[in-house]
């Protein structure tokens, strides 16, 4: 046992080691960094019998007593904080190590367990986020409960010490109230117990419960979470989001909803419900079997439960919810066969222990955790304009002036972003002289000579420009040598068109290097490896499509406007793009393009409508193909395809260069 417990210790120093090098993050920053009252005597009466105040927004006094004391040995030094949370994870697994051991009897089981527990990477938001602590201290003093509550419930004694540790537990987290619903199922299921004796033994425990919420409703002014009946059917789709995170945990991150994207939360709402109600099927023929693998099971719904749909929370899901409910799912592991191989387990430990070491690592400061969750989110407003925050922090204007701008762009009436995205142009005014108006833009009259001289109906004279390139190297020069910042402070639209020019005026110049030749497919990395020098920063032109205008600007239109020198393409503007007339060029372009019957074919008499390909690699930025069309289609066109919805078949893609020779 004590080899054991030696062994969950080494696992927390090899795997959660790194977490201690972090720093403060997310509201870490509110709760502790800029929270004055920590700066003040705080006295125990305070923390547990006044009001929650700003910047916290939850009773949930013993782990705010915690930062207390962390604050007054550690001040604003991370490190001390972070070696709280990690005394309290492993202090968690050796419960989670002994309770097991109750349960089975079973050291390889229990071991089990505890290693899964420890190491599995869904645990690090818990567990490296320091505001994240309550989520710790709510579970070590549930799980003593339960550890207790088996002594007494086989020797009839610590009775009193189990209602305190559910008591600490309920000053901890608010989940703890669901605890007195566990202790009946394990009367019931597990011990057999009598209905009555089972209401009996738990109903201190449940009178418990609600004298907690009528203190909290009385004295602490605080509203429980409303019960939502109109989310009951997300619960199966919920479900088996938090199986999938503990199965397969990748893509992890802090700012799960329900419309990112994952194969999970892409099934037809029927076909979770389909799944779902298969493992309950499943799970009580296997309980009925093992009474281990039942009590798992019960522990990890009762308490996942609360976090289905049915509440009004913060977040659609979250991963330092699967916590505590998370010793369920490791004792159902540890009953599967498969773990009993001696070598399964430590191959299982080691994969996990470094996705855990690598979760830490993105943990690691306020910048690295916003843009991991901007990954998958990155249409949120919020997280822009917390890393805006977090760049400004740091004196990085230019990175926070765009994260701002994205934010304000999601969201137009976000007035925070608003506000700091005016003091980063004071600031940058005073640092730099440099004002903000909002006609900044770039020449592009020399990339209007080059379209004068060698663009004729569409088709480029390569040849010609080959042997005369000095007015489109000149632009190109100019397009390198433009400051960062003056790049930075121009308004989207400008941005839009610069990058549009800048997309097509490199094509015209790497096609005209390598002609003669029939197709841009011809040149090796021609999108992904050849570099240019734009605004000081090397980019290629799959970087100034996808990672620039698709990602940062969300207009689907740019594709009627990036020319790929292919006659399959859009045909190269015979303007440059500029910021005030852009909405207008795009239009015409949208328009040209849709209109053209090789790119866009309507067959009324084989109910089938032909598209370009650029509609099939691209379809997530159209969203609906159908109605974004039709916007640009005949009224009769338009109107057949809304109302019939014909066939969509999408047309060869025609790769032959569009040069005029």
């Amino acid at each position: 046992m004590a080899k054991c417990s030696l062994l969950l210790i080494l696992a927390v120093v090899l795997f959660y080691f790194n977490a201690l090098d972090n720093g403060f993050v997310w509201d870490d920053l509110n709760n502790i960094v800029n929270n004055q009252q920590l700066d003040g005597p705080v006295s125990i009466a305070d923390v547990f019998l006044k009001p929650p105040q700003p910047p916290a927004r939850f009773y949930r006094p013993i782990p705010y007593l915690s930062i207390v004391f962390d604050h007054w040995l550690w001040k604003k030094n991370p490190f001390g904080y972070h070696l709280t949370n990690l005394v309290f994870h492993l202090a968690n697994a050796i419960l989670v190590f002994y309770l097991a051991k109750r349960f089975t009897n079973t050291l390889w089981a229990s071991l089990s367990s505890g290693l899964l527990f420890i190491l599995h990477p869904v645990q690090t938001e818990a567990v490296s986020y320091i505001s994240g602590r309550s989520d710790l201290f709510c579970a070590f003093f549930l799980l003593g409960a339960v550890y207790f509550y088996i002594g007494q419930s086989i020797a009839r004694r610590a009775y009193t010490i189990t209602w305190f540790f559910f008591l600490a537990g309920l000053f901890s987290k608010e989940l703890a109230l669901i605890f007195p619903l566990l202790l009946f199922f394990y009367e019931i299921y597990f011990l057999k117990s009598r209905f009555k004796l089972a209401i009996k033994i738990t109903l201190p425990f449940l009178l418990t419960a609600i004298a907690f919420l009528l203190f909290k409703c009385f004295f602490i002014a605080k509203s429980a979470p409303g019960i939502t009946l109109n989310n009951f059917y997300l619960a199966p789709r919920i479900f088996l989001f938090y199986l999938r995170l503990l199965f397969i945990p990748f893509n992890l991150h802090m700012q799960h909803s329900l419309n990112e994207d994952d194969f999970v939360l892409k099934l037809a709402p029927f076909l979770c419900l389909i799944i779902f109600l298969w493992l309950c099927i499943f799970a009580i023929i296997k309980a009925r079997k093992n009474k281990i693998f039942g009590f798992g099971l019960g522990w990890f719904f009762v308490f996942l439960f609360p976090f289905l749909g049915f509440l009004k929370l913060n977040a659609d899901m979250a991963e330092h919810w699967l916590y505590l409910a998370s010793f369920g799912f490791f004792l159902c592991l540890s009953q599967l066969a498969i773990l009993q191989n001696r070598f399964i387990l430590p191959a299982a430990a080691l994969a996990l222990g470094l996705l855990t070491a690598q979760r830490n690592d993105v943990w690691q400061n306020d910048i690295s955790i916003y843009q991991d969750a901007l990954k998958y989110n990155p249409g949120d407003s919020r997280l822009h304009y917390n890393l805006g925050n977090a760049y400004l922090r740091r004196n990085l204007l230019n990175q926070a002036y765009q994260e701002y701008s994205i934010a304000i762009r999601e969201n137009p009436d976000y007035a925070y972003a608003l506000n700091n995205l005016g003091l980063v142009k004071e600031k940058m005014f005073e640092f730099t002289g440099l004002a903000f108006a909002e006609e900044n833009s770039f020449d592009h009259s020399l990339y209007q000579k080059v379209l004068t001289a060698y663009l004729k109906g569409g088709l480029v004279d390569y040849a010609g420009l080959k042997n005369n390139p000095a007015i489109l190297d000149e632009y190109l020069k100019n397009v390198s040598e433009l400051e960062p910042q003056t790049l930075a402070f121009m308004p989207d639209n400008e941005k839009i068109a610069f990058y549009l020019n800048v997309y097509n005026a490199v094509t015209l110049k790497i096609v005209s290097q390598h002609y003669p030749l029939k197709s841009i497919k011809d040149i090796p990395g021609v999108w992904d490896k050849i570099e240019f020098m734009v605004a000081g920063k090397n980019l290629t032109l799959n970087q100034i499509e996808h990672d620039i205008l698709r990602k940062e600007f969300k207009e689907p239109r740019i594709h009627f406007a990036l020319v790929c020198a292919s006659r399959g393409c859009p045909e190269l503007a015979s303007i440059p793009f500029n910021g005030k007339s852009l909405d207008e060029q795009l239009k015409t372009q949208a328009k040209k393009f849709i209109n053209n019957q090789s790119r866009v074919r309507l067959d009324k008499d084989n109910f089938a409508l032909y598209l370009s390909s650029i509609f099939k690699w691209f379809k997530d930025d159209f969203g609906n193909v159908i109605e974004f069309i039709s916007k640009y289609l005949p009224e009769d066109e338009a109107g057949f395809i809304n109302q019939r919805r014909p066939r969509v078949r999408y047309l060869d893609y025609d790769w032959s260069l569009n040069s005029k020779n």
